[in-house]
């Protein structure tokens, strides 16, 4: 066997950011409920959890979000959900953007906006509309500020609090 294999594996992460994600797990358990972690299924990309066709049209990813909000705990019918691409006017001010997605929080109505690429890979849009999605539970409800500095973070770390981790870590891997 190589070398390689027979060391014990290394946590990727240092004690400063263990730290973070404990205290911030703590957090969302307080927030949100032990209990509703303990009984929340963890979600995959199959078709038990996720049963819809999906042919990367419009109308099946408003199939998919209106899916990804029920199992985040939103309300579907508050959330107005577009799509935007180069060729429309920049949600992003006239700046190019690789963000996927975008939440605007406005009273009891949020809308997020989608990318247009985002339609053609699904795993990759179910991360996506699952961490916009938690922008609703953290932003919309005033559980943080906007200008809290790891509020980016938090929202990723809450995908994985409702079961949509698989979702979020392979989005990320797939854009590097």
């Amino acid at each position: 066997m190589p070398e390689r294999f027979r060391k014990r594996p290394e946590c990727p992460i240092d004690d400063g950011q263990r730290r973070w994600i404990d205290e911030r797990w703590r957090w969302l358990e307080g927030q949100f409920g032990k209990q509703q972690l303990l009984t929340r299924p963890v979600l995959l990309p199959r078709p038990e959890d996720f049963p819809d066709p999906y042919d990367g049209s419009h109308d099946a990813a408003r199939r998919l979000f209106t899916r990804v909000a029920l199992a985040m705990d939103v309300d579907p019918s508050l959330i107005d959900l577009d799509f935007f691409g180069e060729t429309d006017d920049s949600p992003f001010e006239g700046q190019r953007s690789r963000a996927a997605g975008l939440y605007i929080g406005d009273g009891d109505r949020s809308q997020i906006l989608i990318e247009q690429r985002s339609l053609v890979d699904p795993m990759a849009l179910v991360g996506t509309m699952a961490h916009e999605l938690g922008h609703v539970h953290l932003l919309g409800h005033g559980r943080i500020s906007q200008d809290a500095s790891d509020h980016e973070l938090l929202t990723d770390l809450l995908t994985v609090f409702f079961g949509f981790g698989v979702f979020s870590a392979n989005s990320v891997i797939h854009e590097r």
